[in-house]
């Protein structure tokens, strides 16, 4: 579903990435993923430097997975608070993708820690972008500090600010 609305956010920006339609819950390759990742940051923020615009690219992943069926399902039975979405994140990240996995080794809100291990895709942006789409979404500001690990890892401490 993530490689449909990165198609969709460039043609919402006039930008053209391609013809290809995707289809949710399939397999497509890695490399296509970052192909249309970094297509999509340089064809819509053009004028930014790659990591903010993966970043901002970031910010379309959770509404795109919550609007879902499968994220109706995941989502759906938490209330609209934002420690919520944290409990279903290791679930969240397998059903969305089978490479990698998101583990959450502490909660206490306003603030969690959260470990990823074996992300290949722009861990320390466009990740980023990802949580501090899914805070925005729930109406809180997100203020998120990143240790990189290795080049797919990294450790996140990430708090908010309820409005």
């Amino acid at each position: 579903m993530q490689f449909q609305a990165l198609v969709d956010e460039c043609k919402k920006h006039g930008v053209a990435i391609g013809t290809r339609k995707y289809t949710s819950f399939r397999e497509y390759p890695g490399a296509e993923l970052l192909d249309l990742l970094v297509a999509t940051a340089q064809g819509v923020w053009p004028t930014l430097p790659i990591k903010e615009a993966l970043r901002r690219v970031g910010k379309i992943a959770f509404p795109t997975l919550f609007n879902s069926l499968i994220g109706k399902v995941v989502f759906g039975a938490l209330s609209r608070d934002v420690t919520s979405i944290w409990k279903v994140l290791p679930k969240g990240y397998s059903v969305s993708s089978n490479v990698g996995s998101a583990e959450l080794l502490e909660v206490h809100a306003p603030e969690v820690l959260v470990r990823m291990e074996g992300i290949y895709a722009f861990v320390d942006s466009w990740h980023v972008g990802m949580f501090e789409g899914a805070i925005e979404m729930y109406g809180s500001t997100p203020d998120i500090f990143i240790k990189v690990t290795s080049a797919n890892s990294a450790d996140f401490l990430i708090t908010w600010i309820e409005p």
